[in-house]
């Protein structure tokens, strides 16, 4: 199981590893040319990158996301909320998916 997370505004993956996190004590980890797992030494969340350069979502898998694994993975991801003043929403939320409310949410998966 995992958890995807999105920016509701952009954020290069250049930016992303100029130095700001390390200030939160957020460390990053290459995988690949367009992944890269950040860690803050407790807990861990996946990025990856879409061929413009910019973050497509952060994934927070299985053994990330039980419950003392929760809170340390929920830190990294108010760094990066804080350090470049943007908000991040899960897979479970409206925005996630392009809609502004619930209902409008409810109402497309009706029509489906």
């Amino acid at each position: 199981m995992s958890v995807d997370f999105r920016p509701l505004t952009p954020i290069r993956m250049a930016d992303l590893f100029d130095g700001r996190l390390k200030d939160v004590e957020v460390h990053e980890h290459p995988r690949s040319k367009d992944t890269v797992v950040l860690t803050n030494d407790r807990g861990e969340l996946w990025v990856y990158g879409d061929e413009d350069g910019l973050v497509a979502c952060f994934t927070a898998y299985a053994g990330a996301c039980g419950d003392d694994a929760a809170g340390r993975t929920a830190r990294i991801l108010v760094a990066i909320e804080n350090a470049f003043d943007v908000k991040l929403v899960s897979e479970d939320e409206p925005q996630f998916w392009g809609f502004e409310t619930e209902k409008e949410w409810d109402a497309w998966q009706r029509r489906r």
